[in-house]
């Protein structure tokens, strides 16, 4: 056996023994630490899959499941509830446990769910219940076929019942049958005559949002047949959706009717909008008067937004022009614009201005809502709704509530449509930012009023002697809870989403010191990632700011960021092909030059020579400066012989002087014989074939030349520059050979 398995009975088999020594009055002490083994550890799925192998296995599982439907049925309030917990853990944290010994337990805790039961048994009882007909057995055909197909009518009707007991029982109660009716809506259709009086009675109670959530559901319980709609039962649920958010949408009209009697209204919406007198909702008619008429009108607006936060069975069309129409005939109406009505008296026009601040917020909350879960399908009214709030803030500038809505749909609003906004929108958005700016900034000292007249004279007052310590706040103001989150929010997200280019410099500066007195850190970064534009610019820029307010991860980001590289070019696996194409290009190209090198040289060594034709001349050397003797400058430096590529071999420069001494070409011998030197011969002939000089007063000078070597691929052109060679006019003194630059020296470079 694994050690593990072996843990887990060792487990089981210490549980087993608690459950057993320990009296059931003591039991409540002791099942949290036996919820957390059975919770932390697979102890029962571990035991149930030896049982079939290993006979103590069996009996431990056993054992422990017969305990628990003791308990179930003791007579002790304890008991019950340790047994009612105990079956909740095990199926929350056994599987094979729900499969094998859920039904059971199922069927005693419904029977429990009738019997009037302690409110700490009674709670856990609905909920344990609500689990398994809802998540555990949820897309498990035959755990629903075998546990919740059976049980549920029964659950119905001792839930409907438990609604009216106290307030703890009948929360747990409406909040576990909005949520199984939201699962079973078809097996909940019986019970719709009882459950519908039971949710109308809830409605203004404690448990009104769970009530409003069972109402808005009881739409899917709407059957395919008989309701003329296409579609099926999807169709039948959509169509009952909305037609009870239209019967909804014209019962608020109806309330806002008798409401809004004290005003006139622009527009005559009694007759713009089609409905009936009769309630079409099923709610008990509201008292007369303006003050239970706008509590109708605000329980409406709560249920209005509950059709927006409850999912459906079916998609269905949702009228939003009908939602539009009654919003903007609340938003038409305030305390400082309003035409009153002659016909109604004062005190009652009174009650409506005093009343229309809570109206108007629960519209904002509705209009949050809305925006929230429609997203896109909202824009195209996102600026009349823009519009409208900020009129509203303008018109009740001094309640903290309505501000704190406004602020919040705003901030909504902007963050879905903000940088597509027109300026003309963005425009009308200015007084409320710069509204926020003031809610955010503290309210600056009273200044003592000066006196005034002639020879006026304090007159002694009165002073409490807390305002003489010298920690007595200065001046305190109250702020209203989530005013400075909301409208720090709508800073932030107006520096971030409005359009730079529409927004005024000075509400611009205005924020950014808001930001930066406030320490308001997603204001001041969102300055930063979004500034102004350059015509706008000015000062000192927001960064310092920014890391004065905190370094996190965001403003790191930005100060330092540390990006990896990201290579945009050709890969390395590229680079390196290249480069070998490169290099074995530059090989062939080499081989191809040193193979017509050589057979340049091969063929220039099988061409005949005789004795009078002299030698093909070699390439001259790289041209140096030409260098001016003082005592007599005779020679310039020779040209640029060869080509790029060819290297260049020292010639034997053919000179006027070898040609002069060498005049006789047969020179006698100094002995007197007359001996020939074919060496002197050969250079002669180089001399004078090479070189025609020009006779110029006393000075002779060679013309410059050109050779030209042609070969079979090149044609190699050698040039040959003048050289000056000065020469006496009296041949019969001893003529002076010139210095000749054989490649500088040291005193040659002190001289230049």
């Amino acid at each position: 056996m694994p050690p593990a398995l072996s843990a887990s009975l060792v487990h089981l088999r210490a549980i087993n023994s608690t459950l057993t020594s320990t009296p059931e009055a003591s039991l409540p002490t002791a099942i949290p630490t036996i919820a957390q083994q059975l919770y932390s550890s697979p102890i029962l799925d571990d035991a149930l899959s030896l049982a079939q192998e290993k006979e103590d296995a069996l009996v431990l599982c056993n054992k422990f499941k017969g305990r628990v439907s003791a308990l179930l049925q003791s007579r002790v309030p304890q008991a019950r509830w340790a047994g009612v917990v105990l079956v909740k853990v095990s199926v929350e944290s056994s599987g094979a446990a729900l499969e094998g010994w859920a039904a059971g337990w199922i069927r005693s805790l419904v029977g429990l769910v009738s019997r009037p039961e302690p409110p700490s048994t009674a709670v856990m009882l609905i909920r344990t219940l609500s689990r398994v007909f809802t998540v555990l057995t949820n897309e498990r055909p035959t755990l629903t076929r075998e546990l919740v197909t059976p049980h549920l009518p029964a659950f119905f009707t001792a839930i409907l019942a438990a609604t009216g007991a106290e307030l703890q029982i009948k929360t747990a109660a409406w909040e576990a049958l909005g949520d199984v009716v939201a699962a079973h809506p078809v097996t909940f259709r019986p019970f719709l005559n009882k459950a519908r009086p039971a949710v109308l009675k809830a409605m203004g109670t404690e448990v009104e949002s769970y009530a409003r959530e069972l109402w808005v559901g009881i739409s899917a319980c709407a059957s395919g047949k008989g309701s003329g709609s296409s579609g099926g039962k999807a169709g039948a649920v959509a169509a009952e959706w909305r037609a009870l958010f239209e019967a909804v949408v014209s019962e608020l009209h109806i309330a806002l009717d008798v409401a809004l009697q004290p005003v006139t209204e622009d527009y005559d919406y009694r007759h713009s909008t089609s409905r009936s007198n009769a309630s079409e909702t099923g709610l008990p008619p509201a008292e007369e008067g303006v003050a239970p008429q706008i509590e109708r009108a605000l329980l409406l607006l709560r249920i209005l937004g509950t059709f927006y936060t409850t999912p459906t069975a079916a998609q269905p069309a949702i009228p939003i022009s009908q939602l539009i129409d009654v919003v903007s005939r609340i938003f038409a109406i305030s305390a400082a614009s309003a035409t009153p009505n002659s016909a109604i008296e004062r005190s009652v026009r009174e009650t409506l201005f005093s009343l229309l601040p809570t109206l108007h917020k629960a519209t904002l909350k509705l209009l949050d809502t809305v925006s929230r879960r429609l997203q896109s399908a909202l824009l195209p009214f996102v600026p009349a709704i823009l519009e409208q709030a900020a009129h509203v803030v303008s018109e009740t500038p001094k309640s903290a509530d309505v501000k704190i809505a406004a602020y919040t749909l705003t901030s909504t609003l902007l963050t879905l449509s903000g940088p597509a906004l027109g300026k003309a929108t963005v425009l009308t958005l200015h007084p409320t930012i710069s509204t926020a700016c003031d809610d955010l900034l503290p309210c600056p000292p009273s200044a003592p009023r000066p006196l005034t007249g002639k020879n006026k004279k304090p007159t002694a007052t009165t002073t409490h002697a807390d305002n003489l310590l010298s920690s007595a706040p200065t001046n305190s103001v109250f702020t209203p809870p989530g005013l400075q989150d909301a409208a720090g929010k709508l800073l932030a997200t107006a520096l971030a989403k409005l359009p730079a280019l529409h927004t005024r410099t000075e509400l611009r500066v205005k924020m950014e010191r808001t930001a930066v007195l406030t320490g308001n850190k997603d204001a001041l970064l969102a300055a930063v990632l979004f500034p102004r534009p350059a015509t706008m610019c000015r000062g000192v820029g927001l960064v310092p700011h920014l890391v004065a307010a905190g370094v996190g991860l965001e403003t790191e980001g930005l100060i330092r960021p540390r990006l990896p590289v990201v290579w945009t070019g050709i890969t390395r696996e590229e680079i390196r092909r290249q480069r070998e194409e490169a290099q074995a290009e530059a090989e062939a190209e080499s081989e191809a030059e040193e193979e017509e090198e050589e057979q340049v040289e091969r063929r220039a060594s099988k061409r005949p020579r005789t004795s009078s034709s002299p030698p093909p001349p070699a390439p001259l050397p790289q041209p140096a400066m030409a260098r001016v003797f003082a005592r007599q400058p005779s020679f310039a430096a020779p040209s640029t012989g060869g080509e790029e590529g060819i290297s260049p071999e020292k010639p034997y420069p053919a000179l006027p002087i070898l040609a002069t001494a060498a005049a006789p070409v047969a020179a006698k011998s100094a002995f007197g014989g007359g001996i020939e030197y074919p060496a002197l011969s050969r250079a002669a002939a180089t001399v004078t074939a090479g070189v025609s000089p020009v006779k110029l007063g006393a000075a002779t000078v060679v013309e410059r030349e050109e050779e030209v070597l042609v070969t079979d691929k090149k044609v190699i052109h050698q040039e040959r520059k003048q050289v000056p060679l000065t020469i006496e006019e009296d041949s019969d003194e001893e003529m002076e050979i010139p210095e000749i630059d054989m490649g500088g020296s040291d005193d040659d470079e002190d001289e230049e």
